[in-house]
Protein backbone atom coordinates (compact mmCIF):
# COMPACT_ATOMS: atom_id res chain seq x y z
CA UNK A 1 0.00 0.00 0.00
CA UNK A 2 1.20 3.67 -0.56
CA UNK A 3 2.61 6.04 2.34
CA UNK A 4 -0.03 8.59 1.99
CA UNK A 5 -0.93 11.78 4.15
CA UNK A 6 -3.35 14.40 4.15
CA UNK A 7 -2.11 17.96 5.51
CA UNK A 8 -4.73 20.35 6.32
CA UNK A 9 -4.94 23.73 7.74
CA UNK A 10 -8.31 24.35 10.43
CA UNK A 11 -9.20 27.68 10.87
CA UNK A 12 -10.27 28.91 14.17
CA UNK A 13 -11.78 31.59 15.52
CA UNK A 14 -11.54 32.98 19.05
CA UNK A 15 -14.40 33.58 20.90
CA UNK A 16 -12.62 34.40 24.21
CA UNK A 17 -8.89 35.62 24.95
CA UNK A 18 -7.10 32.96 24.65
CA UNK A 19 -3.61 33.27 26.45
CA UNK A 20 -1.64 29.23 26.32
CA UNK A 21 0.38 28.92 29.34
CA UNK A 22 2.70 25.99 27.84
CA UNK A 23 3.71 25.85 24.78
CA UNK A 24 0.24 25.89 22.48
CA UNK A 25 1.04 22.05 21.06
CA UNK A 26 0.85 21.15 25.37
CA UNK A 27 -2.62 22.66 25.54
CA UNK A 28 -4.00 21.62 22.25
CA UNK A 29 -2.61 18.16 22.26
CA UNK A 30 -4.44 17.42 25.71
CA UNK A 31 -7.61 19.31 24.94
CA UNK A 32 -8.00 17.68 22.02
CA UNK A 33 -7.69 14.07 23.43
CA UNK A 34 -10.43 14.86 25.85
CA UNK A 35 -12.75 15.94 23.37
CA UNK A 36 -12.26 13.47 21.18
CA UNK A 37 -13.19 10.72 24.18
CA UNK A 38 -16.11 12.73 25.03
CA UNK A 39 -17.42 12.18 21.35
CA UNK A 40 -16.08 8.88 20.09
CA UNK A 41 -15.90 6.60 23.33
CA UNK A 42 -19.05 4.65 23.21
CA UNK A 43 -18.13 3.07 26.58
CA UNK A 44 -17.89 6.22 28.08
CA UNK A 45 -14.39 4.84 29.92
CA UNK A 46 -11.47 6.41 31.68
CA UNK A 47 -9.18 4.25 29.64
CA UNK A 48 -9.26 1.62 27.35
CA UNK A 49 -7.17 -0.91 28.90
CA UNK A 50 -9.10 -4.06 28.50
CA UNK A 51 -11.91 -2.76 27.06
CA UNK A 52 -13.78 -5.65 24.98
CA UNK A 53 -14.36 -2.61 21.84
CA UNK A 54 -10.33 -1.22 21.77
CA UNK A 55 -10.06 -2.84 18.04
CA UNK A 56 -12.64 -0.90 16.58
CA UNK A 57 -13.66 1.96 18.31
CA UNK A 58 -12.22 5.26 16.56
CA UNK A 59 -10.49 7.19 19.70
CA UNK A 60 -8.51 4.12 20.56
CA UNK A 61 -7.02 3.88 17.02
CA UNK A 62 -6.46 7.26 16.75
CA UNK A 63 -5.25 8.59 20.60
CA UNK A 64 -4.36 5.21 22.08
CA UNK A 65 -3.33 2.63 19.79
CA UNK A 66 -1.81 -0.82 21.20
CA UNK A 67 0.72 -2.13 19.17
CA UNK A 68 3.99 -2.16 20.57
CA UNK A 69 6.02 0.56 18.00
CA UNK A 70 7.89 3.20 18.57
CA UNK A 71 10.02 1.80 21.29
CA UNK A 72 7.12 1.94 23.75
CA UNK A 73 3.70 0.41 24.35
CA UNK A 74 1.85 2.34 21.66
CA UNK A 75 2.77 2.96 18.23
CA UNK A 76 2.69 6.64 16.91
CA UNK A 77 -0.57 8.30 16.77
CA UNK A 78 -1.79 8.48 12.90
CA UNK A 79 -2.20 12.42 13.28
CA UNK A 80 0.44 15.62 14.11
CA UNK A 81 -1.07 19.07 15.62
CA UNK A 82 1.15 21.69 13.87
CA UNK A 83 0.13 24.48 16.80
CA UNK A 84 -0.07 28.60 15.66
CA UNK A 85 2.81 29.85 16.52
CA UNK A 86 1.97 32.61 18.85
CA UNK A 87 5.08 33.69 20.08
CA UNK A 88 4.02 34.04 24.30
CA UNK A 89 1.10 36.80 22.70
CA UNK A 90 -2.65 36.39 23.02
CA UNK A 91 -5.50 35.64 20.53
CA UNK A 92 -7.88 38.01 20.65
CA UNK A 93 -11.61 37.32 20.16
CA UNK A 94 -12.66 37.95 16.70
CA UNK A 95 -8.88 36.71 15.54
CA UNK A 96 -8.76 33.48 13.24
CA UNK A 97 -5.92 31.30 13.98
CA UNK A 98 -4.70 28.24 11.86
CA UNK A 99 -4.51 24.87 13.56
CA UNK A 100 -2.61 22.29 11.02
CA UNK A 101 -3.00 19.01 11.02
CA UNK A 102 -1.70 16.05 9.42
CA UNK A 103 -2.76 12.70 8.83
CA UNK A 104 -1.28 9.53 7.94
CA UNK A 105 -2.40 6.43 5.73
CA UNK A 106 -5.75 4.93 7.97
CA UNK A 107 -5.79 7.84 10.13
CA UNK A 108 -7.43 9.89 6.72
CA UNK A 109 -10.44 7.44 6.61
CA UNK A 110 -11.00 8.82 10.21
CA UNK A 111 -11.17 12.54 9.17
CA UNK A 112 -14.90 12.84 10.40
CA UNK A 113 -14.17 11.75 13.91
CA UNK A 114 -11.46 14.11 14.17
CA UNK A 115 -13.29 17.24 13.11
CA UNK A 116 -15.56 16.34 15.63
CA UNK A 117 -13.21 16.37 18.13
CA UNK A 118 -11.55 19.23 17.50
CA UNK A 119 -15.24 21.24 17.56
CA UNK A 120 -15.91 19.71 20.79
CA UNK A 121 -12.44 20.74 21.96
CA UNK A 122 -13.37 24.32 20.76
CA UNK A 123 -16.52 24.42 22.68
CA UNK A 124 -15.28 23.23 25.91
CA UNK A 125 -12.15 25.68 25.53
CA UNK A 126 -8.28 25.88 26.03
CA UNK A 127 -6.30 26.83 28.78
CA UNK A 128 -6.97 27.77 32.69
CA UNK A 129 -9.36 30.13 31.30
CA UNK A 130 -11.28 28.02 28.92
CA UNK A 131 -10.99 30.07 26.15
CA UNK A 132 -13.95 28.98 23.20
CA UNK A 133 -13.40 29.09 19.56
CA UNK A 134 -15.22 28.32 16.71
CA UNK A 135 -13.89 25.57 14.09
CA UNK A 136 -14.59 27.55 10.76
CA UNK A 137 -13.23 26.00 7.79
CA UNK A 138 -10.45 23.21 6.70
CA UNK A 139 -8.61 24.08 3.99
CA UNK A 140 -6.17 21.34 2.11
CA UNK A 141 -2.59 22.59 2.04
CA UNK A 142 -0.64 19.86 0.72
CA UNK A 143 -1.20 19.31 -2.61
CA UNK A 144 -2.94 21.32 -5.49
CA UNK A 145 -6.68 20.07 -5.24
CA UNK A 146 -8.50 23.37 -3.94
CA UNK A 147 -10.20 21.22 -1.55
CA UNK A 148 -12.13 22.85 1.70
CA UNK A 149 -14.57 21.84 4.06
CA UNK A 150 -17.03 24.56 5.82
CA UNK A 151 -18.33 23.89 9.89
CA UNK A 152 -22.01 23.33 9.30
CA UNK A 153 -21.59 21.57 5.96
CA UNK A 154 -22.05 17.52 5.90
CA UNK A 155 -19.57 16.00 7.29
CA UNK A 156 -16.57 15.18 4.60
CA UNK A 157 -16.22 11.96 3.16
CA UNK A 158 -12.94 10.32 3.89
CA UNK A 159 -12.83 9.08 0.38
CA UNK A 160 -13.15 13.31 -1.47
CA UNK A 161 -10.37 14.20 0.73
CA UNK A 162 -6.51 14.90 -1.12
CA UNK A 163 -3.66 12.67 -0.68
CA UNK A 164 -0.11 13.08 -1.11
CA UNK A 165 1.96 9.78 -1.65
CA UNK A 166 5.02 10.27 -0.26
CA UNK A 167 8.08 8.70 -2.19
CA UNK A 168 10.89 7.15 -0.85
CA UNK A 169 13.02 6.11 -3.75
CA UNK A 170 16.59 7.74 -4.03
CA UNK A 171 16.80 11.01 -6.21
CA UNK A 172 19.59 13.55 -6.93
CA UNK A 173 22.38 14.52 -4.79
CA UNK A 174 23.36 16.70 -2.16
CA UNK A 175 26.84 17.34 -0.38
CA UNK A 176 24.83 20.02 2.14
CA UNK A 177 21.75 20.65 4.04
CA UNK A 178 20.27 22.25 6.89
CA UNK A 179 17.31 22.04 8.90
CA UNK A 180 15.81 24.67 11.10
CA UNK A 181 13.59 23.71 13.81
CA UNK A 182 10.91 25.73 14.18
CA UNK A 183 9.61 23.46 17.45
CA UNK A 184 11.29 21.99 20.00
CA UNK A 185 12.57 18.60 18.74
CA UNK A 186 13.81 15.77 21.06
CA UNK A 187 15.50 13.02 20.09
CA UNK A 188 17.75 10.49 22.91
CA UNK A 189 20.96 9.45 22.38
CA UNK A 190 21.97 6.34 24.69
CA UNK A 191 19.20 7.27 26.86
CA UNK A 192 20.03 10.41 26.96
CA UNK A 193 17.93 13.50 25.86
CA UNK A 194 19.94 15.65 23.21
CA UNK A 195 20.71 19.19 24.44
CA UNK A 196 22.40 20.39 21.63
CA UNK A 197 22.51 19.96 17.81
CA UNK A 198 21.69 16.60 16.82
CA UNK A 199 24.17 14.19 15.43
CA UNK A 200 22.87 13.15 11.95
CA UNK A 201 23.00 9.18 12.66
CA UNK A 202 20.83 10.04 15.39
CA UNK A 203 18.50 12.27 13.50
CA UNK A 204 18.80 9.90 10.15
CA UNK A 205 17.76 6.50 12.68
CA UNK A 206 15.06 8.53 14.47
CA UNK A 207 13.51 9.49 10.65
CA UNK A 208 13.59 5.88 9.31
CA UNK A 209 12.15 4.08 12.98
CA UNK A 210 9.10 6.84 12.64
CA UNK A 211 8.59 6.04 8.80
CA UNK A 212 8.51 2.22 9.38
CA UNK A 213 6.60 2.66 12.45
CA UNK A 214 3.63 4.81 10.56
CA UNK A 215 3.83 2.50 7.65
CA UNK A 216 3.28 -0.79 9.77
CA UNK A 217 0.44 1.10 11.83
CA UNK A 218 -1.26 3.05 9.43
CA UNK A 219 0.05 1.97 5.61
CA UNK A 220 -0.09 -1.49 5.24
CA UNK A 221 3.48 -1.85 5.88
CA UNK A 222 7.10 0.25 5.81
CA UNK A 223 8.46 1.73 3.00
CA UNK A 224 11.50 -0.25 0.71
CA UNK A 225 14.58 1.84 2.83
CA UNK A 226 18.13 0.23 2.90
CA UNK A 227 18.38 0.90 6.54
CA UNK A 228 21.73 -0.92 6.87
CA UNK A 229 23.23 1.26 3.88
CA UNK A 230 21.61 4.16 5.27
CA UNK A 231 22.74 3.60 8.58
CA UNK A 232 26.75 3.11 7.27
CA UNK A 233 26.29 6.07 5.14
CA UNK A 234 25.07 8.38 8.10
CA UNK A 235 28.62 7.69 9.31
CA UNK A 236 30.16 10.60 7.15
CA UNK A 237 27.93 13.15 7.59
CA UNK A 238 28.85 15.74 9.32
CA UNK A 239 27.78 19.17 11.51
CA UNK A 240 28.56 21.93 9.60
CA UNK A 241 27.82 24.50 11.67
CA UNK A 242 24.43 24.87 14.57
CA UNK A 243 22.74 27.77 16.25
CA UNK A 244 20.55 25.09 18.92
CA UNK A 245 18.91 26.07 21.82
CA UNK A 246 17.27 24.51 24.38
CA UNK A 247 13.36 25.30 25.48
CA UNK A 248 12.38 24.14 29.05
CA UNK A 249 8.72 23.17 29.09
CA UNK A 250 6.84 20.40 31.55
CA UNK A 251 3.20 19.16 31.16
CA UNK A 252 1.32 17.11 33.90
CA UNK A 253 0.97 13.94 32.87
CA UNK A 254 -2.48 12.86 34.16
CA UNK A 255 -1.68 9.03 33.28
CA UNK A 256 1.48 9.38 35.80
CA UNK A 257 -0.04 12.20 38.19
CA UNK A 258 3.40 13.84 38.09
CA UNK A 259 5.12 16.29 35.78
CA UNK A 260 7.07 15.11 32.74
CA UNK A 261 9.62 17.58 30.70
CA UNK A 262 8.73 18.06 27.16
CA UNK A 263 10.78 19.87 26.38
CA UNK A 264 13.52 20.05 23.24
CA UNK A 265 16.09 22.25 21.20
CA UNK A 266 15.62 24.59 18.74
CA UNK A 267 17.62 26.57 15.92
CA UNK A 268 19.73 25.66 13.16
CA UNK A 269 21.87 22.97 11.94
CA UNK A 270 23.99 22.74 9.01
CA UNK A 271 24.90 18.98 7.80
CA UNK A 272 27.74 18.16 5.33
CA UNK A 273 28.54 14.94 3.70
CA UNK A 274 27.05 12.78 1.01
CA UNK A 275 22.99 13.49 1.98
CA UNK A 276 21.29 11.92 -1.14
CA UNK A 277 20.47 8.79 0.20
CA UNK A 278 19.01 10.66 2.79
CA UNK A 279 16.75 13.27 0.86
CA UNK A 280 13.71 10.71 0.59
CA UNK A 281 14.23 10.80 5.20
CA UNK A 282 14.86 14.32 5.18
CA UNK A 283 11.83 15.32 2.89
CA UNK A 284 9.59 13.03 4.52
CA UNK A 285 10.55 14.36 8.09
CA UNK A 286 9.63 18.03 7.09
CA UNK A 287 5.40 17.30 6.96
CA UNK A 288 5.86 13.76 9.69
CA UNK A 289 8.39 15.56 12.04
CA UNK A 290 10.67 13.73 14.28
CA UNK A 291 11.73 12.85 17.60
CA UNK A 292 9.46 12.28 20.51
CA UNK A 293 6.43 13.89 21.17
CA UNK A 294 5.49 14.68 17.37
CA UNK A 295 1.59 14.57 17.88
CA UNK A 296 2.28 17.77 20.12
CA UNK A 297 3.84 19.08 17.04
CA UNK A 298 7.34 18.71 18.42
CA UNK A 299 10.41 17.58 16.45
CA UNK A 300 8.80 20.53 13.12
CA UNK A 301 11.61 21.78 10.90
CA UNK A 302 12.14 22.90 7.42
CA UNK A 303 14.49 21.77 5.11
CA UNK A 304 17.46 23.23 2.91
CA UNK A 305 19.34 21.93 -0.26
Amino acid sequence: MPFEITRLSIALRARDRFVSESLPGVTLRGAFGYALRRVACVERRSECAGCARVGSCEYAKIFETPGGGGGGDRVPHPFILEPPDLRGRAAEPGETIPLGLVLVGAGIDMLPTILRGVREMCTAGLGRDRARFALERVVDVGGADAWSWNDGDAPPRPATVPRATLDFSERGSARACALEFVTPVRLKTKGQVVRGAPDFGALARALARRIADLGNAFCGGEPPLDYRKLARSANGITIASSEMRWVAEERRSTRHDKPMSVGGVVGRVEYAGELGPFLPLLAAGEMLHVGKLTAFGHGRYRLEV
